[in-house]
């Protein structure tokens, strides 16, 4: 103000149906003497706008000049199956499926392509309550914060899948949006399901994929809105693992709004990033009924796994068998609360004994006679000697 006189006018129009024209808009067309370029007629219908008349003070001004405006709002009104209404949330497995199916800034999806049964498990998660202090409980994850509508559909669907340590796949003709969560295994391997390929085991991560510290920036209320660091997340335990070499990984999230909230996703990558047990096995048609993402139980007697659970990183289907790439997870990468900032999880493996002892044989029994003899192709015959005994027990010679 200027003398108590307003210099700023601000018209707030949140693009409801019936709403009305700009006045602050109509005037400035009206002194600009081309009132149709902004009449009655221009309602803004399902646009949500501010209209803004500056009135140019400079002894006002002259210091910080033109201000630059912006505004907190709330966003849009997405879809929830569990109650049937579509009202303002915050819940980013619901805003996953509004950006895919309603948005109309991303190649159409029918509501009929969304797997419901996965994104109402997956909403549900992100509603869970959370200790991010003490005695501050919220839901675990939320999305606020802006997407651009130019840019690539897959890169904002990727900030919101972000904003809830989730990932998205196409599953038998429907999109299956994850939250992060632990999944119970729904299907066990064990050796009658081996294909009749190799398994391969890889008990560490390689150097050039390895990490053990996470930091990245967020913006929120805590920060006016401008980008700021939300705290490293880098267990000692972690550093020592790796001779005192720090491996950091650069993670910025664009909808997370409040620090600890971003470092309780930061500690879930890193958690489940360090349980480096990975194996590549073949499987026949028998484990045929997972898909990625999904967590299954392997029991291998000659590992020594029993009923030890991986998450399914990749699945190859080839025709008569299925390859899986399997990662050692649990559900302690996911128990997280406002103690567990430098906390590790170690999922202990299997130390496969190695012995070059062999169990003697017993019940040896040495036969020969007419049932043991070889006839050769040229007619001669070679005499032979049968030997058979009990079965080895071994492990390693079966």
């Amino acid at each position: 103000t200027q003398a108590g006189r307003p210099l700023f006018y601000i018209e707030k129009h949140l693009g409801q149906p019936g709403q009305t024209a700009s006045t602050i808009l109509m005037g400035g067309a009206t002194s600009a003497g081309v009132p149709a370029s902004w009449d009655s007629s221009r309602k803004g219908t399902g646009i949500c706008y501010v209209a803004i008349n500056m009135e140019a003070d400079w002894d006002a001004l002259h210091t910080v000049g033109i201000p630059n405006v912006s505004a907190r709002i709330r966003g849009v009104k997405a879809y929830d199956p569990r109650t049937s209404a579509t009202v303002y949330t915050q819940n980013p497995a619901l805003l996953a499926r509004w950006w895919l199916v309603d948005s109309g800034y991303c190649p159409t999806t029918l509501d009929a392509e969304i797997d419901e049964d996965e994104l109402i498990a997956s909403a549900n998660v992100c509603d869970e309550l959370v200790e991010f202090s003490a005695g501050n409980f919220a839901a675990r994850y939320t999305a606020n914060g802006y997407i651009n509508s130019n840019a690539n559909p897959l890169e904002n669907l990727n900030k919101i899948l972000g904003a809830m340590d989730g990932s998205a796949l196409w599953l038998s003709g429907k999109w299956q949006l994850l939250a992060g969560y632990y999944r119970t295994p729904q299907l066990h391997i064990d050796e009658s399901k081996l294909g009749g390929g190799g398994i391969t085991i890889s008990p560490y991560t390689p150097t050039a994929n390895l990490f053990n510290a996470i930091s990245g920036q967020f913006t929120g209320p805590a920060t006016s809105y401008q980008a700021s660091g939300y705290g490293i997340i880098a267990p000692a335990e972690y550093l020592a693992e790796d001779g005192g070499q720090v491996y950091e990984k650069k993670d910025d999230f664009d909808l997370v709004n409040e620090a600890t909230r971003c470092q309780m996703i930061a500690w879930q990558r890193l958690s489940r990033a360090r349980q480096q047990l990975a194996i590549n096995i073949d499987c026949n048609l028998k484990a045929y009924d997972t898909s990625p993402l999904q967590n299954v139980t392997l029991s291998l007697a000659e590992f020594g796994y029993d009923a030890k659970v991986f998450e399914v990183r990749k699945r190859t289907f080839a025709g008569t068998h299925i390859e899986y790439s399997l990662q050692e997870t649990g559900p302690a990468v996911w128990e997280w609360d406002y103690t567990m900032m430098d906390a590790v999880v170690d999922i202990p493996n299997v130390n496969v004994p190695v012995t070059l002892r062999v169990d003697q044989l017993t019940g040896v029994t040495i036969t020969s006679g007419t049932e043991s003899l070889l006839i050769n192709n040229d007619g001669t015959i070679t005499s032979r000697i049968k030997v058979t005994w009990d079965e080895v027990q071994s492990t390693f010679v079966r």
